[in-house]
């Protein structure tokens, strides 16, 4: 005799709410995909803007510590 399993709870009942978004989803992916894409491109402006902005001002200590009046032999 074979022991009674006991009773699955949902098994595919996921797909069930899967289905709205399947057949009606199409513009809420495509709004969320831009979205996505937007705040990606924005995130990488920022990281360049930081990189740039970062570099500049390291710039600017390394010439204003090295190019000082004494050093530049000025009268």
């Amino acid at each position: 005799m074979k022991p009674q399993s006991e009773p699955r709870s949902g098994g595919a009942a996921w797909l069930v709410l899967l289905l709205p978004l399947l057949c009606c989803g199409g513009p809420l992916l495509l709004a969320a995909a831009a979205t996505l894409g937007a705040i990606a491109w924005g995130a990488l402006g920022a990281a360049v803007a930081l990189l740039v902005g970062g570099g500049v001002v390291l710039v600017r200590r390394r010439a204003r510590r090295c190019c000082t009046p004494e050093t530049r032999g000025s009268r």
